[in-house]
């Protein structure tokens, strides 16, 4: 746990629910949360003789309802229908969320579900515009059903199914026919749900047919080759839309990143690509993918952690990196760059002045290294956000807190958790977090900074309204109350 501080306080924010056709209702089915299931009930009878007034909601519009089995929900979502029909001035979208593990042994209860649902939908009562139902385990039987809703409502704009082992192929078929016949779909999140190459097949197909699909998430998933190269095709459409496509965490052999890397060249419309734990990279792997970032003119964000990527495969990505034109965000979490390596990147991320995020968290290029890359965020104010949290060469060393600590006054965001910055370490960034009136957020959890390091940083804050916040060990809680009362009297001197 986390003690964060805030300048402005922490707010309730409370939704005005005048007319619900403004609002997203979320109707979320799990087993531990706080509100009562009469609470609903209480909220259609509100509606029945005050709908012209406001209604107010909080926790972000979340309606929470109970443990229980769906035929609950179903009957709450009969009960909003009824309400909605009395009162003509409104419908209500909902986003539908089946918890963890809730659909097991209850297909007649989710069929159930679906058919009231396309009732409201019928009668235009209900507009269902996203369906979550992550870690279900779903059977064949259970995913026609929910297709069906897909299908039927032309609402749903987002579809989440992770983590549930629906990688048979008639699982596969029926989603995929989803996808086709639903053309208001943006989003696809089916990520670990052992998809092999004759699932990936006949959702690529589907995917060259949807023309409004923007966010596609195929991480952790089992297919191979011939997967990859049906995906590849569906991405080298004319016609595809896809800006963020997320493929982390498949096992790819060279021949399936040749196929992608073909297609991503071809493709001018995506911006955001994740290819986290994609294996260790070979060298015609990694001259692909810098073959990728150079000519791609719009891509925006890259992640590439957990790669093994070393220090010849870094030179190599550092010159792509210099002359990417759109490249903002860029990630080498949890790589193998040593000091070579990171000199490279480290030059190229001064040269290039698109570039506002980076990430080079769990790294192992010394305190060096760490030199070398503050020079580089310190001659780019481009960059407002570098995450450093967890280096595995401690941030002890004086003299790489102070070169840090002069980069730290250009940006608007650091994380530094997990990096034994320790008391004397604390002194030095709470004298640069005094001064800086760009930075408004930094993370120092795990650094055994000592009380009396909390309590510099933490009267170092109050002094800079643009800090809005600060993230410390919890067994420093008490420090803040302590630091308000210094300041209370040093204000008053």
């Amino acid at each position: 746990m986390n003690s964060v501080i805030d300048n402005h306080g922490h707010r309730d924010h409370a939704v005005s629910l005048t007319q619900l056709a403004t609002v997203e209702i979320q109707l979320i089915m799990q087993g531990l949360c706080s509100l009562d299931l009469l609470r609903l009930s209480s909220c259609c009878q509100y509606m029945r003789h005050a709908a012209c007034h406001s209604f107010v909601w909080k926790n972000s519009n979340e309606l929470q309802i109970k443990r229980g089995k769906i035929s609950k929900l179903t009957k709450r979502i009969n009960s909003i229908i009824c309400c909605i029909k009395t009162s003509p001035l409104c419908f209500a979208p909902l986003r539908i969320t089946l918890s963890k593990q809730l659909i097991e042994n209850q297909s007649d209860e989710l069929r159930e579900l679906v058919n009231v649902i396309k009732h409201g939908y019928k009668h235009e009562s209900l507009r269902v515009t996203g369906l979550e139902c992550i870690d279900n385990n779903l059977n064949d039987e259970q995913v026609i059903i929910l297709t069906d809703l897909i299908k039927c409502s032309k609402n749903i704009t987002s579809i989440q199914l992770e983590d549930n082992s629906i990688g048979s192929i008639g699982g596969a078929l029926s989603l995929s026919d989803a996808i086709t016949q639903n053309q208001n779909l943006t989003s696809i999140n089916i990520s670990t749900c052992e998809l092999g190459d004759e699932a990936i097949k006949a959702l690529s197909k589907s995917i060259m047919e949807n023309k409004n699909l923007t966010n596609l998430n195929l991480s952790f998933n089992e297919f191979t080759n011939e997967g990859a190269l049906a995906l590849s095709r569906a991405l080298t459409y004319d016609e595809s839309k896809i800006t963020d496509l997320d493929i982390s965490g498949n096992l790819f052999e060279n021949e399936s990143i040749t196929f992608l890397e073909n297609a991503l060249k071809q493709n001018k419309t995506i911006t955001k690509l994740n290819l986290r734990c994609i294996g260790s990279l070979e060298n015609t792997t990694i001259h692909a993918i810098s073959d990728f970032i150079e000519h791609n003119q719009s891509l925006y964000s890259i992640d590439l952690g957990y790669n093994n990527i070393d220090d010849r495969s870094a030179v190599i990505l550092s010159k792509a990196i210099k002359s990417a034109n759109n490249l903002a965000d860029i990630s080498f979490c949890f790589n193998s760059i040593k000091y070579m390596g990171i000199c490279a990147l480290a030059e190229s991320i001064k040269c290039n002045k698109n570039l506002t995020s980076i990430d080079f968290s769990m790294g192992n290029f010394g305190p060096k290294g760490l030199i070398a890359l503050a020079e580089s965020i310190k001659q780019n104010e481009s960059i407002t956000y570098v995450n450093l949290r967890h280096q595995e060469n401690k941030m002890t060393n004086f003299t790489s807190i102070s070169h840090l600590s002069d980069a730290i006054k250009n940006l608007t965001s650091i994380d530094l958790s997990g990096n034994g910055i320790l008391e004397s370490g604390a002194t030095v960034l709470a004298n640069v977090i005094k001064k800086s009136h760009r930075l408004t957020s930094i993370f120092l959890t795990d650094n055994h900074i000592g009380y009396r390091g909390a309590l510099s940083l933490v009267h170092a804050a109050r002094q800079n309204a643009s800090i809005l916040e600060m993230t410390l060990d919890e067994i420093y809680n008490d420090v803040y109350l302590h630091s308000k009362k210094r300041l209370d009297r040093y204000t008053r001197c």
